[in-house]
């Protein structure tokens, strides 16, 4: 979404399927280091396994002053 990767990662393409199953985020520092530590945790939020505690597109825009 920032960096044109996705923040899923697995040795295998099945790794990487399982990883997205488990909400299993990682922002290796070489690729997201200029991100900050803001834009990440929103991506958390956003992308969050668990429906009732993943942000909507209001919560979304409200967190970013909208």
């Amino acid at each position: 979404m920032l960096f044109g990767v996705p923040p899923f990662y697995g040795d295998t393409p099945t790794e990487t399927f399982e990883a997205v199953l488990r909400g299993n985020l990682k922002f290796p520092t070489r690729i997201f280091r200029s991100v900050s530590s803001e834009a990440k945790d929103l991506l958390r939020k956003m992308i969050c396994k668990d429906v009732s505690r993943r942000f909507s597109a209001e919560q979304v825009l409200a967190s970013m002053g909208h």
